[in-house]
Protein backbone atom coordinates (compact mmCIF):
# COMPACT_ATOMS: atom_id res chain seq x y z
CA UNK A 1 0.00 0.00 0.00
CA UNK A 2 1.21 3.49 -0.79
CA UNK A 3 1.95 5.35 2.43
CA UNK A 4 0.79 8.89 2.98
CA UNK A 5 1.96 8.95 6.62
CA UNK A 6 4.72 11.48 5.95
CA UNK A 7 2.49 13.85 3.95
CA UNK A 8 0.84 17.02 5.17
CA UNK A 9 -2.95 17.20 5.06
CA UNK A 10 -2.74 19.31 1.90
CA UNK A 11 -0.46 16.74 0.25
CA UNK A 12 -2.86 13.92 1.23
CA UNK A 13 -5.79 15.81 -0.27
CA UNK A 14 -3.81 16.33 -3.50
CA UNK A 15 -2.69 12.68 -3.56
CA UNK A 16 -6.21 11.29 -3.10
CA UNK A 17 -7.73 13.81 -5.51
CA UNK A 18 -5.31 12.51 -8.16
CA UNK A 19 -5.90 8.87 -7.20
CA UNK A 20 -9.67 9.32 -7.48
CA UNK A 21 -9.26 11.02 -10.86
CA UNK A 22 -7.12 8.13 -12.07
CA UNK A 23 -9.72 5.67 -10.76
CA UNK A 24 -12.53 7.44 -12.64
CA UNK A 25 -10.50 7.39 -15.86
CA UNK A 26 -9.24 3.83 -15.45
CA UNK A 27 -12.40 1.96 -16.43
CA UNK A 28 -11.61 -0.50 -13.63
CA UNK A 29 -13.88 -1.57 -10.82
CA UNK A 30 -13.06 0.04 -7.49
CA UNK A 31 -11.82 -3.29 -6.13
CA UNK A 32 -9.53 -3.92 -9.12
CA UNK A 33 -8.16 -0.36 -9.09
CA UNK A 34 -7.38 -0.65 -5.39
CA UNK A 35 -5.75 -4.05 -5.85
CA UNK A 36 -3.53 -2.79 -8.67
CA UNK A 37 -2.49 0.30 -6.71
CA UNK A 38 -2.15 -1.23 -3.25
CA UNK A 39 -5.01 0.76 -1.69
CA UNK A 40 -7.65 -0.47 0.70
CA UNK A 41 -11.11 -0.05 -0.80
CA UNK A 42 -12.29 1.43 2.51
CA UNK A 43 -9.56 4.10 2.31
CA UNK A 44 -10.52 5.03 -1.26
CA UNK A 45 -14.19 5.18 -0.17
CA UNK A 46 -13.28 7.43 2.78
CA UNK A 47 -11.40 9.90 0.58
CA UNK A 48 -14.09 9.82 -2.07
CA UNK A 49 -16.73 10.79 0.51
CA UNK A 50 -14.45 13.35 2.13
CA UNK A 51 -13.48 15.09 -1.10
CA UNK A 52 -16.97 15.02 -2.61
CA UNK A 53 -18.36 16.71 0.50
CA UNK A 54 -15.95 19.65 0.23
CA UNK A 55 -17.59 23.01 -0.47
CA UNK A 56 -17.50 24.05 -4.13
CA UNK A 57 -15.71 27.31 -3.33
CA UNK A 58 -12.55 25.34 -2.53
CA UNK A 59 -12.40 24.01 -6.08
CA UNK A 60 -10.10 25.88 -8.41
CA UNK A 61 -11.73 27.08 -11.62
CA UNK A 62 -10.56 25.28 -14.75
CA UNK A 63 -7.79 27.03 -16.63
CA UNK A 64 -6.98 26.95 -20.32
CA UNK A 65 -3.36 26.14 -21.03
CA UNK A 66 -2.18 26.59 -24.61
CA UNK A 67 0.35 24.03 -25.85
CA UNK A 68 2.46 23.98 -28.96
CA UNK A 69 0.57 21.46 -31.10
CA UNK A 70 3.52 21.26 -33.50
CA UNK A 71 5.16 19.02 -30.89
CA UNK A 72 2.56 16.32 -31.49
CA UNK A 73 1.97 15.93 -35.19
CA UNK A 74 0.32 12.97 -36.95
CA UNK A 75 3.56 12.27 -38.79
CA UNK A 76 5.15 11.63 -35.37
CA UNK A 77 2.84 8.66 -34.93
CA UNK A 78 4.63 5.32 -35.41
CA UNK A 79 2.15 4.28 -38.13
CA UNK A 80 1.58 7.78 -39.56
CA UNK A 81 -2.10 7.79 -38.54
CA UNK A 82 -3.88 10.95 -37.48
CA UNK A 83 -5.17 9.45 -34.24
CA UNK A 84 -2.47 8.45 -31.82
CA UNK A 85 -3.17 5.32 -29.79
CA UNK A 86 -2.26 5.94 -26.19
CA UNK A 87 -1.31 3.64 -23.37
CA UNK A 88 -0.17 5.44 -20.23
CA UNK A 89 3.04 4.05 -18.80
CA UNK A 90 3.54 6.72 -16.15
CA UNK A 91 1.41 9.17 -14.24
CA UNK A 92 3.21 12.35 -13.19
CA UNK A 93 1.65 14.48 -10.45
CA UNK A 94 2.48 18.14 -10.92
CA UNK A 95 0.75 21.02 -9.17
CA UNK A 96 -2.45 19.08 -8.58
CA UNK A 97 -2.57 17.81 -12.16
CA UNK A 98 -2.10 14.22 -13.23
CA UNK A 99 -0.15 13.99 -16.48
CA UNK A 100 -0.33 10.61 -18.21
CA UNK A 101 2.82 9.80 -20.14
CA UNK A 102 3.02 7.16 -22.85
CA UNK A 103 6.00 5.44 -24.41
CA UNK A 104 5.86 7.66 -27.48
CA UNK A 105 5.22 10.92 -25.63
CA UNK A 106 7.59 13.55 -27.04
CA UNK A 107 9.85 14.72 -24.22
CA UNK A 108 9.69 18.31 -25.52
CA UNK A 109 5.91 18.23 -25.13
CA UNK A 110 6.13 16.70 -21.64
CA UNK A 111 8.63 19.35 -20.55
CA UNK A 112 6.38 22.11 -21.90
CA UNK A 113 3.32 20.67 -20.13
CA UNK A 114 5.17 20.40 -16.81
CA UNK A 115 6.53 23.97 -17.10
CA UNK A 116 3.09 25.30 -18.00
CA UNK A 117 1.34 23.49 -15.14
CA UNK A 118 4.04 24.54 -12.65
CA UNK A 119 3.81 28.18 -13.77
CA UNK A 120 -0.02 28.16 -13.62
CA UNK A 121 -0.06 26.87 -10.03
Amino acid sequence: MKSTDDMSTEERVEFWTMALGEFRNSGLSKAEFCRQNGFKTSTLNYWQRRLESRPDETARPPQFIELDTALLRPEDSPDGSTSLPFTALLSVLCGGVSILVGQDTPMDLLAQVIRTVRDAA
